[in-house]
């Protein structure tokens, strides 16, 4: 009976991906069909009351990975959706939205120094919960630290039962914290996803983010913003800020210095927000507060150094993730900002995500086929430069 049901809702996910994808406009190929049909395979139990769900052992999840752009988070997604119809508990997770939530929880509850592992137990119960399905986007380890909270976030997971986890990634399971000397930290969680989930690659060779009319849906949110020169604000209806509108935001006993803030929108140098010390917990408190982000002055990327590259990485990550409307202004043309990315971690990922932006204008370089091509062509040299690069590999622990 159990294994019936478990068919039919499996078919229902699918039904629903499938009218989904066609009202986006979006005609799914192959590697995304068979993604679909083995994500629904393993998401369809957890809209099934634990006493009717199939007695034979499954998988208690699935890691998706494969190179960015390659509909992984949008996959993913529409099926987490799709359980969330037919009832199922679903909650979703960003990488740095859960490190800072976990840390945050973390510590409320340790009284005591000593009891670390309870807290975590603690933490981990608290943002899990009842959930049936976790989906966790952007899967990703270049941190021993981060290591032992993924690795007790699996066992709380897919190796208890008690919810079933997919994860999207950029990297395989023997790709999960690359650093040589930190590596063996990583691998017992490795063995985890290998042992407990379903692994599938996402690779048809095609960034979609690059792809013309991929979809008939209007952009919003972060893909709303755009790349512009100085002289091209007026195009877009923004007007530079006075000097009389410089102040401060401060958070957490911090205080930082920003160009201006208007309600909802936030004004700020690339070096305000790249080479001062901001961390991923103040971006992503920054990202609640103001909907609309205008980051001025951004320079290439190689003429700032490694630690300057990696936070700026780590904004846009964020206000990617949060739908946060963007602006970039600089007198550097995207394609030669795109060239200049080299091998820092997830540099790759920060490529495809600025070929969302809807707006390209004043200098920056030319819309359309031509330049997709060539955003293509960066983001595959990227790709190449950082997984050569083994330095970089253990430059990244020292970086943090």
């Amino acid at each position: 009976m159990g294994e019936r049901r478990h068919r039919r809702r499996q078919e229902q996910l699918l039904t629903f991906v499938a009218e989904q994808a066609t009202h986006q406009g979006i005609e799914l190929q192959p590697a995304q069909e068979l993604a679909m049909r083995t994500l629904a395979d393993v998401a369809a139990a957890s809209t099934l009351p634990h006493r009717r769900r199939p007695h034979r052992r499954r998988r208690g999840g699935v890691h998706l990975h494969g190179p960015a752009g390659r509909g992984k988070t949008w996959s993913a997604d529409l099926v987490v959706a799709s359980a969330e119809r037919l009832g199922a508990r679903v909650r979703r997770m960003h990488f740095h939205r859960f490190l800072d939530d976990l840390h945050r929880a973390v510590h409320r509850h340790r009284a005591d120094p000593r009891e670390h592992d309870r807290a975590v137990e603690a933490a981990l119960d608290e943002l899990v919960g009842e959930t049936d399905l976790l989906l966790f986007d952007e899967f990703h380890v270049h941190d021993a630290g981060d290591a032992h909270f993924l690795t007790r976030l699996l066992r709380r997971t897919v190796v208890s039962g008690r919810t079933t986890l997919i994860t999207t990634s950029n990297y395989p399971p023997e790709g999960l914290l690359p650093n040589p000397l930190w590596h063996h930290l990583m691998e017992p969680g490795i063995a985890l996803i290998r042992e407990r989930m379903e692994v599938l690659d996402l690779d048809d060779g095609v960034d979609h983010r690059l792809r013309e009319g991929e979809s008939s849906i209007r952009p919003e949110g972060f893909a709303a913003g755009g790349w512009l020169a100085p002289q091209a604000l007026a195009d877009v209806g923004l007007a530079a800020p006075t000097a009389g509108e410089a102040g401060v935001v401060r958070l957490g006993g911090h205080t930082f210095e920003v160009l201006a803030r208007r309600e909802a929108e936030l004004w700020l140098s690339f070096a305000q927000l790249a080479e001062a010390p901001l961390s991923t917990r103040e971006m992503l408190q920054w990202a609640e507060q103001f909907r609309s982000w205008v980051i001025v002055d951004v320079p290439r990327l190689d003429t700032v150094d490694e630690e300057a590259q990696q936070r700026f990485i780590h904004a846009v990550d964020i206000l990617a993730d949060q739908e946060v409307t963007t602006w970039f202004v600089s007198e550097v043309s995207r394609e030669r900002f795109l060239a200049s990315a080299g091998p820092r971690p997830d540099a790759f990922r920060m490529v495809s995500r600025l070929a969302l932006l809807a707006y390209r204008g004043g200098a920056a370089d030319a819309r359309g086929v031509g330049g997709r091509r060539r955003d293509a062509e960066v983001l595959q040299r990227v790709e190449t430069d950082g997984r050569r690069d083994p330095d970089h590999r253990r430059r990244v622990a020292e970086d943090r």
